[in-house]
């Protein structure tokens, strides 16, 4: 649980060696983009992006997260999905 801690960015590779992680919850921090850095999550299942600063999302950004069941991007600002 990453909740509530004020992450900005997510930096490449910031997950490289969880690719076992089946639910992250990036809740209430301040992340604006969302890119490529999560396709290295292979097995999750589970992606809660609500309550952050997103204003874009890349075409490749989710392109890997074929297991992907649930993904929360509630009370955001998205502007653009490519």
């Amino acid at each position: 649980d990453l909740s509530w801690n004020k992450i900005k960015q997510i930096r490449e590779k910031s997950f490289f060696a969880l690719n076992s992680l089946s639910k992250l919850n990036l809740r209430t921090n301040l992340i604006e983009s969302i890119e490529e850095e999560l396709n290295v999550l292979l097995n999750l299942t589970e992606l809660n992006l609500s309550r952050n600063k997103i204003k874009q999302i890349k075409k490749k950004s989710l392109i890997r997260l074929d297991n992907l069941k649930k993904l929360d991007l509630k009370e955001n600002f998205i502007e653009y999905i490519e």
